[in-house]
């Protein structure tokens, strides 16, 4: 009898090794692997303090990893917001509507795009 083994992607979207980052590779030092397939995605390849990355780490326990480059928002929408975010201090709807938009076509869609061609051209 073959056993069917559920898919599992973990996505960290992080900027640094922290809690979260800790808590899943205890999981997937302890998951059993005759049940699960698990890949993991990564945003950046951050480092612990002693310059280990969590690409090695993965390796290490022999768990698939791929990352996926994020295009760098331009400073002045960084600035942008952050006046949105003085402007608007009175009202929170408005001010989390305007910060969305702001990061949605400067932050969230260019990265889309280019993920999107990135898996078009079998990358990713």
């Amino acid at each position: 009898m073959t056993i069917i083994k559920q898919k599992i992607l973990l996505l960290d979207n992080g900027r640094e090794w922290g809690g979260g980052t800790n808590s899943m590779l205890e999981l997937l030092k302890r998951i059993d692997r005759q049940k699960f397939d698990i890949t993991c995605c990564f945003y950046h390849n951050y480092s612990r303090g002693n310059d280990e990355t969590i690409e090695a780490t993965l390796n290490a326990l022999a768990i698939p990893v791929f990352f996926i480059p994020q295009i760098r928002q331009p400073r002045w929408a960084k600035f942008v917001k952050e006046v949105a975010r003085a402007l608007l201090f009175f009202n929170k709807k408005l001010k989390k509507r305007a910060i969305d938009q702001i990061d949605t076509h400067w932050r969230i869609m260019p990265n889309a795009s280019k993920n999107q061609l990135t898996a078009a051209a079998g990358e990713v």
